[in-house]
C-alpha cells in the first residue's frame, strides 16, 4: 500500500524539474477521463513524482483508458509521437500498431495478474514515420490505489530499448560466418556464392543480395551471387555492360564514380520487388564496388537490398561495408590463387619451350661452328713461310674464341637433353683417382701462371667406380674452372677418397667466397652471385647447374661450404659400385649419346683470365698492345688522343688495342677498378669499356666517373653483349655517350670513337671560350651595376637642387599664372625623373639579389591611398581618374608596405599613360579563397597578341606610333613582376588587341583572418600646420644644393646655416649648436659618417638630430649612415613631407 501522505501539493509544485515535469503541470488534464491534476488521487501523485525524479524510462498507463505519463529518460521511445501524440493520451491511440501485443501485457496487471516481464520483445513500432523494427526489454507491474474500485490504479511500466544491441549482435554473427566460411572459397565464383548464403541465412538486415563479378578486359559485370531474388529478373540481369549500361537498372557505373550509392527508386524502377522477411518489400538499396587488390577497375558491385523496417545510418552502413570487405578480400585472395596457378602453369610451359629451344638451337650451332672450327685449325697447322704472323695470330683468336663457343653450345645441348630426359649415361669401372689426377694436372700450367699452388690428392680406391667419362670429365673441369676464375691468390686443392660407400670428390680453393644468402642457390639454372670479384665477369650462369644434374645421373649430390674472404670447398660423393645404376647402362657404349669433352676450352679459357700474357696457344710476337697493361709504346705522335681501354677478355682488349693503335695512344685494364685507378692517375680523352667486368662493372665505373666533378665530361662508350633497346637505354640513361652491341664492325668502332674524340675537343674548347666570355660578362655587369649606383647617385644631386629650388617657387609669393604654372611642370617632371632613376636602381637590386622585403601586416587599402596619391601629379597632368571598387572592410597583408605600393603605382602609371584622354581606370579588389586579386584595367591603346607573352621582359616597351609617344624606359612592369614573385604572388596581363584595353591582374596569397574591419580610401590630408622653428643646419659640399635646401627650409620658418665640409660643420655645430643637422655622406676631408661619429663624441652634440641626406639609398647605405650615429637617412631629392614630418616630431620631443 502506498503511504499517501508522500503525495504533494495538489499543482505538482514538488514534482522534480524537467522537460516532462513541466509538460505534465501545463497539460489540460481536464479534458481527460482523468480530470484536473486537483481531482488526483493522491497515489497518482505519488507515482508521478516518483517516476519524474527516476532517470531510467518510464512509462505510466493510468485508469481504465490507459492515459499516458513518462519521464525524460522515455522521451527517446515514442519518436515523433513525443509530445503531442504520446503524452495524455490513451495507449491504444498511441500504439495502435502494437495494441494487439502490448494490450494483454498490460491488462494482466491492471486486472490483478501478476506483473509481466520480457527479456526481449520484438515490435514493429511507427515512431518515425514507417514501421520500425525494435526490442526492448520490459516489465509492467501494478499499482495499488485505494480511491478505486479495483484497487489498482494503473501500470508502471520499466522500459529499456536495447534495439541497438540485439541488430548488433545479429550483424556480428554475419560477419563472423563471413569470415569463417570465406576461407573454404578457391574461386571468386565461390566467394560470390558463400557469402550469398550467409546472407540467406540473416534476411533481416538484407532482404535480398546481387553480387557481381567484373571483367577488365570486356568490361562486362557477370551475377556470381544472388540470395533473396531470383537471377534472371529485370532486377537481377546476368549480365551487366559496365560502357552500355540501359536506364533504368542499377546505377553501377554512379557506383564506380562515386563508390557507393544508395538507391531509392526500387519499385518505380523495378516490376517486383521480393518482399523478403517482412510484410513490405523494401524500398532501396546500397550499391557499392567490390575493391581490387591491383586494378583501378572494381573486381565487382554488391547490391544490398535495405531492410523496410530499419532506418539507413552510419551504423547500417558500417555492416554493409564490413561485409564488403570480407567479401572482396575473399574475391581477392582467390583471384590472386587463380592467377599464381596460371603463372605457374605458364612458366612451366615457358621452361619446357625454353628447353626444347635450347635444345634445337644448340644443334643449330653445332654445324656453322665445325665449319668455322675445322678451316681455322688447317690454317693454323701450315707452315710459317705461307701464312703471315699477324694472320696466325687472328686465326688463333677465332680458334680460341670458336672453342670457347662450342663449350657453351655444348654445355646448353646437355642441359636441354638432361630436362628433356634424353641424356643417358654411359657407365664404364674406371680408375677414378688415376682419372682425376689426370683431369686435374691440365689446370697447372694455367695455375702457375696465375701464381697459385694447386695440389692433387687422389687417394686409389678400393675398386673401379662406375662413371660416364665423358660426364666425370665435365663434373671435374667446371669445378676447376670455377675455382680458377674466383680465387686470385692462394691455392686450389683436388682431393679424392673413400667415404664409407660413397667415393668424395672435393676441389677447394682460397677464393672470394659465396656470402651465406647465395649458397643456396648457387646450383640454379643462370643464377649468377653478384659482387664476387672473379677474373672475369663471363659466364652463362649454367656450369653449377649443369655439374648437379651430371652428378644426379651417377645417383650422388653435391653441396658448398664457404666462407665470404676465405675460399669455397665443394664436395661431390657418388655411390661406390653399380646396384643403383640402370642395367641397361653399364658398361655399354653409345657414340651418339653425350657430347664428348674437349678439355682444351676449358685450360684456354682459364688462361685468358690472367690480365698479363696471352693464352699459351698465342704467337710469340703477340703485340705489346696485350704483353703489358700499362700503355702501348708511343709510335709516331707523342700528341696523339689517350684512350683506355677496359675489358676482362684479353682476346678483345688485344683486338682493340691493335685497331685503335695506329691513331691514338692505347692504355689497357683488366677490370673497372683497375680503369678508375688509370684515369685518376693519368686523364685520357675517351674510355671505351665492357659493361660485363668482375668487381667493379662498366655501369658502376660510369656512375664513379660522371660523380666526379673532374672526369663528369669523360667521353664514355659502352660495349656489350647484350642486345636490345633496353640495355642501350640504361647505357644512355646510366650516362654513356654512345654504346655498342657486340659483334660489331672494326669500322663502325673506329667511325665512333673517332667522331667522340672530335666532339670532346671541341666540347673542350667550347667550354674554355663559354668561360672567359661569362667571365668577361660578369665583369661587364658588375662594372654595369657599379655604373647605375655612381649614376643615380650623381643624378639625385642635381635633382635635389632642382626640387628644393622648385619648392621655393610654389612657396613664394608670386601673382604670375606664367610662373605658378611652370612651377607645378617642374615639380612633376621631377617626380617622374626620380621615379624613373628609382625603379632602375630597384630592377638592379633585385637582379643582383640584393633588394630585401620588410614584411609586415599591411591593410592593402592603405597601399592602394599612398599608391594613388604617388601617381596623383601624372593622373593631373594626363587628366586621368581612376575608379575604385574595393571592399568596405579592411583587407590584410603579410607584404612590404612601400614595395605593395610601388607595384599597385606601376600599374596605375602604367594605365594612365597609355589611356586616351577621355579613356577610363579601373582598380579592383577581390578576396577569393585563400588569395586577393588586385585588377588593375583600362580602356586605352591595348597590346597586341604577339606582345603578351613578353610584357614583364625587362625593358620590353610595344613599339607603336602612340605609346614611343610615352616615354619610359621599359622596366616598370618588370619591376612589377619580381616585386610580385617576391610576395609570394603572380601577375599576368591581358588585352584582346590594339585599342581595345589592357588588364593586370595581381593575385596575392592572403593569411587567415584577412578581411575585417572597414577602411574607406581618402585621399591623403594636406600637409599638416607649419613646424614650429628650429636650428638647422645644412651640410653639403655641392653649393647649389646646400643653398637650395637651406632656402627651401628658411621659407618654412626655420632658422637654417650651412657647411660644405666635415671640419666646418662640426665648427660651425659647435658655435651654432643646431636642434637638427641635415648632412651629405660624400663630404671633401673627413665623410659625413665620420663627422657624424665625432658629433655624436661631443657632449653638445648627443642630443642634436642627425639627419643623412645622400644620393646613395640602398639597404647597405642605411645600415653604415645607422652605424654612425644618425638618427635617418633620406635620399637625395628630399620628401619635402617626409622631412618636414622629421623636423615635427623633434619639435614635439624637445616641447615634451
Amino acid at each position: 500500500m502506498i503511504d499517501t501522505n508522500l503525495g504533494g501539493p495538489s499543482s505538482g509544485a514538488d514534482w522534480a524539474s524537467g522537460e516532462m515535469a513541466e509538460r505534465i503541470r501545463t497539460f489540460d488534464w481536464s479534458a481527460t477521463p482523468l480530470g484536473a491534476i486537483e481531482s488526483w488521487s493522491p497515489t497518482l501523485r505519488s507515482m508521478i513524482r516518483i517516476m519524474l525524479a527516476n532517470r531510467f524510462p518510464h512509462i505510466l498507463w493510468w485508469g481504465p483508458s490507459y492515459i499516458q505519463f513518462y519521464n525524460d529518460a522515455y522521451r527517446p521511445i515514442p519518436g515523433t509521437k513525443h509530445p503531442e501524440r504520446a503524452l495524455g493520451i490513451a495507449a491504444s491511440e498511441c500504439w495502435p500498431e502494437i495494441w494487439h501485443v502490448i494490450k494483454p501485457l498490460i491488462d494482466r496487471p491492471f486486472h490483478g495478474g501478476p506483473a509481466t516481464w520480457d527479456d526481449d520483445i520484438f515490435l514493429e513500432v511507427n515512431r518515425h514515420g514507417f514501421r520500425e523494427e525494435s526490442h526492448f526489454t520490459i516489465a509492467y507491474s501494478p499499482v495499488p490505489d485505494d480511491t478505486v474500485a479495483s484497487g489498482i490504479g494503473g501500470v508502471l511500466a520499466t522500459v529499456h530499448e536495447i534495439t541497438e544491441k540485439v541488430i548488433g549482435e545479429r550483424r556480428l554473427t554475419v560477419l563472423r560466418d563471413l569470415g569463417a566460411r570465406m576461407a573454404d572459397a578457391r574461386t571468386a565464383d565461390d566467394a560470390c556464392a558463400i557469402a550469398a548464403e550467409v546472407f540467406a541465412a540473416h534476411d533481416k538486415d538484407v532482404p535480398f543480395v546481387l553480387l557481381y563479378l567484373t571483367d577488365p578486359a570486356t568490361h562486362v559485370a557477370t551475377l556470381a551471387g544472388a540470395t533473396g531474388i531470383e537471377p534472371g529478373k529485370d532486377i537481377s540481369p546476368l549480365t551487366v555492360d559496365l560502357r552500355n549500361a540501359l536506364p533504368g537498372g542499377w546505377p553501377l557505373r554512379e557506383a564506380m564514380r562515386d563508390g557507393a550509392v544508395v538507391f531509392t527508386d526500387l519499385r518505380t524502377s523495378f516490376a517486383a520487388v521480393p518482399a523478403g522477411p517482412w510484410d513490405d518489400p523494401p524500398d532501396s538499396a546500397f550499391v557499392t564496388t567490390i575493391p581490387a587488390s591491383r586494378l583501378r577497375e572494381p573486381a565487382g558491385f554488391m547490391v544490398a537490398g535495405l531492410s523496410a523496417r530499419l532506418k539507413w545510418d552510419r551504423h547500417y552502413q558500417d555492416f554493409l561495408e564490413l561485409a564488403k570487405a570480407q567479401i572482396a578480400s575473399a574475391i581477392n585472395n582467390a583471384r590472386a590463387y587463380e592467377e599464381e596457378k596460371q603463372r605457374a602453369e605458364k612458366l612451366a610451359e615457358l621452361d619446357r619451350a625454353k628447353t626444347t629451344f635450347f635444345s634445337n638451337v644448340s644443334h643449330e650451332f653445332r654445324t656453322p661452328l665445325t665449319l668455322m672450327l675445322g678451316p681455322v685449325e688447317d690454317l693454323l697447322m701450315r707452315r710459317s713461310d705461307e701464312l703471315s704472323a699477324a694472320a696466325k695470330e687472328d686465326l688463333a683468336v677465332v680458334g680460341r674464341n670458336g672453342l670457347r663457343l662450342l663449350r657453351l653450345v655444348n654445355s646448353l645441348l646437355d642441359f636441354s637433353r638432361i630436362e628433356a630426359g634424353r641424356m643417358q649415361a654411359t657407365y664404364e669401372p674406371t680408375d677414378l683417382a688415376r682419372f682425376t689426377e689426370e683431369l686435374a694436372s691440365l689446370f697447372r700450367s694455367a695455375c702457375e701462371r696465375a701464381g697459385l699452388t694447386l695440389t692433387v690428392d687422389c687417394d686409389t680406391l678400393p675398386e673401379p667406380a662406375f662413371v660416364d667419362r665423358a660426364m666425370w670429365e665435365k663434373i671435374v673441369l667446371n669445378l676447376l674452372s670455377n675455382a680458377f676464375k674466383f680465387t686470385q691468390a692462394g691455392r686450389i686443392a683436388v682431393s679424392l677418397r673413400t667415404i664409407g660407400d660413397k667415393a668424395e670428390l672435393r676441389v677447394a680453393d682460397t677464393g672470394t667466397g659465396i656470402p651465406a644468402d647465395e649458397l643456396p642457390r648457387i646450383f640454379e639454372r643462370f643464377h649468377r652471385v653478384q659482387g664476387t670479384h672473379g677474373r672475369t665477369h663471363e659466364g652463362a650462369g649454367i656450369g653449377l647447374a649443369l655439374t648437379l644434374e651430371l652428378i644426379k645421373l651417377h645417383g650422388g649430390t653435391i653441396r658448398a661450404d664457404s666462407t665470404p674472404g676465405a675460399g669455397t670447398t665443394f664436395i661431390v660423393e657418388i655411390p661406390m659400385g653399380k646396384a643403383h645404376l640402370p642395367a641397361d647402362r653399364i658398361g655399354a657404349h653409345d657414340d651418339a649419346i653425350g657430347t664428348s669433352t674437349d678439355p682444351r676450352p676449358f685450360v684456354e679459357e682459364a688462361l685468358r683470365w690472367l690480365p698479363h700474357g696471352a693464352p699459351a696457344t698465342a704467337p710469340a710476337h703477340a703485340p705489346a698492345a696485350d704483353r703489358a697493361p700499362e700503355a702501348l709504346p708511343h709510335a709516331p705522335g707523342a700528341g696523339r688522343p689517350r684512350i683506355l681501354v677496359a675489358d676482362d677478355n684479353a682476346d678483345m682488349r688485344q683486338y682493340l688495342a691493335r685497331l685503335l693503335s695506329k691513331d691514338y695512344e692505347v692504355e689497357l685494364a683488366n677490370d673497372g677498378q683497375d680503369a678508375l685507378a688509370r684515369i685518376h692517375a693519368r686523364s685520357v680523352e675517351l674510355l671505351l669499356t665492357d659493361v660485363m667486368m668482375p668487381g667493379l662493372d662498366g655501369l658502376g665505373l660510369l656512375h664513379a666517373l660522371r660523380t666526379d666533378p673532374k672526369t663528369a665530361d669523360l667521353p664514355i662508350i659502352m660495349l656489350s653483349a647484350r642486345a636490345g633497346e633496353e640495355s642501350l637505354a640504361e647505357g644512355v640513361e646510366a650516362g654513356a655517350d654512345d654504346y655498342l652491341t657486340k659483334p660489331f664492325s672494326a669500322r663502325e668502332l673506329l667511325a665512333r670513337v673517332g667522331t667522340h674524340v672530335k666532339m670532346a675537343r671541341f666540347r673542350r674548347e667550347a667550354l674554355e671560350a663559354l668561360r672567359h666570355r661569362g667571365k668577361a660578362l660578369r665583369e661587364a655587369d658588375r662594372r654595369k651595376d657599379e655604373f647605375l649606383n655612381i649614376l643615380a647617385h650623381e643624378l639625385r644631386g642635381p635633382l635635389a637642387t632642382i626640387s628644393n629650388t622648385a619648392h621655393i617657387l610654389g612657396q613664394s609669393r608670386t601673382d604670375t599664372e606664367l610662373a605658378r604654372d611652370a612651377q607645378k611642370r617642374i615639380e612633376r617632371q621631377l617626380r617622374h625623373l626620380v621615379r624613373l632613376v628609382d625603379d632602375l636602381l630597384d630592377t638592379n637590386r633585385i637582379t643582383q639579389g640584393k633588394l630585401q622585403l620588410h614584411i609586415e601586416r599591411v591593410d592593402l587599402q592603405a597601399a592602394i591611398r599612398d599608391a594613388i596619391e604617388t601617381c596623383r601629379p601624372l593622373a593631373e597632368e594626363l587628366e586621368r581618374e581612376v575608379t575604385l571598387d574595393v571592399p568596405a572592410e579592411s583587407i590584410w597583408l603579410d607584404a612590404d608596405p612601400v614595395r605593395l605600393a610601388q607595384v599597385i603605382g606601376n600599374l596605375l602609371s602604367n594605365a594612365y599613360k597609355y589611356t586616351e584622354h577621355g579613356g577610363h581606370v579601373w582598380l579592383s579588389v577581390e578576396p577569393r579563397g585563400d588569395e586577393v586579386l588586385l585588377r588593375v584595367k583600362d580602356d586605352g591603346v591595348g597590346i597586341p597578341a604577339a606582345a603578351l607573352p613578353s610584357i614583364f621582359d625587362l625593358f620590353m616597351q610595344v613599339r607603336s606610333s602612340l605609346n614611343r609617344a610615352r616615354g619610359g624606359l621599359g622596366i616598370g612592369l618588370a619591376l612589377v613582376k619580381r616585386l610580385v614573385d617576391m610576395h609570394g604572388g603572380q601577375v599576368e596581363g591581358f588585352s584582346d588587341g590594339p585599342s581595345r584595353g589592357s588588364e593586370f591582374v595581381v593575385r596575392l596569397p592572403m593569411p587567415v583572418g584577412a578581411v575585417g574591419g572597414a577602411t574607406v580610401i581618402h585621399p591623403p590630408a594636406a600637409n599638416a600646420a607649419a613646424t614650429a622653428a628650429l636650428q638647422i643646419l645644412v651640410v653639403d659640399d655641392d653649393q647649389d644644393s646646400a643653398w637650395s635646401l637651406a632656402a627651401l627650409l628658411d621659407t618654412c620658418g626655420h632658422r637654417v646655416q650651412t657647411a660644405h665640409d666635415g671640419f666646418e660643420a662640426i665648427a660651425t655645430a659647435e658655435q651654432y649648436r643646431p636642434d637638427v643637422i641635415l648632412m651629405d655622406i660624400g663630404l671633401p676631408t673627413i665623410t659625413g659618417h665620420e663627422t657624424a661619429r665625432r658629433i655624436r663624441a661631443e657632449s653638445w652634440g648627443v642630443d642634436i638630430v642627425l639627419i643623412a641626406v645622400s644620393g646613395w639609398g640602398q639597404e647597405e647605405d642605411r645600415r653604415r649612415s645607422d652605424e654612425a650615429g644618425f638618427d635617418a637617412h633620406l635620399v637625395k631629392p628630399v620628401d619635402l613631407d617626409a622631412l618636414l614630418g622629421l623636423l615635427q616630431r623633434r619639435r614635439d620631443s624637445a616641447a615634451g
